[in-house]
């Protein structure tokens, strides 16, 4: 094997590593994050919320005013409502099986929503396997 072939090994197996290290924090983060959620109850609608803090010193929910929920059983969403000083965003994550659409209010495709550690979230379509996005183009039935 030339230095060019183990290079390029290096390299691959490097980026493998950070992938599963980072796909692994995420599944954590996501799991703090649900747990907060789940604990919110109608007490809470209309108070500030702490939030959970996250490694890099992400907190989705830090100082947002908590507005409720809502729970489409249909599609297996849970949607949390929130409201910070800026705008109105939610933040979901789907149960079961198949895709639900993401309502989109961005010229980007995906520009409107992230994963709780902060990176874009490019797909249209959300999977239980995608864990809690925070989505800024909010379907109306769910503020109804």
């Amino acid at each position: 094997m030339n230095l060019i072939s183990k290079f390029a090994v290096l390299v691959l197996i490097l980026f493998t590593s950070t992938l599963a290290i980072s796909e692994e924090w995420l599944s954590k983060e996501n799991a703090l994050v649900k747990s907060y959620l789940l604990k919110l109850k109608n007490k809470d609608i209309g108070k500030k919320q702490k939030g959970v803090e996250l490694p890099y010193n992400m907190n989705p929910i830090k100082d947002s005013i908590y507005l409720g929920k809502y729970t489409d059983k249909t599609n297996g969403l849970h949607v949390y409502k929130f409201q910070d000083e800026k705008r109105k965003f939610v933040l979901i994550w789907k149960e079961t099986e198949g895709k639900f659409e993401l309502p989109n209010c961005e010229v980007l495709v995906g520009a409107g929503s992230f994963v709780v550690s902060g990176d874009v979230y490019t797909s249209v379509y959300l999977t239980k396997d995608d864990g809690v996005i925070e989505n800024h183009c909010q379907a109306a039935v769910w503020f109804q």
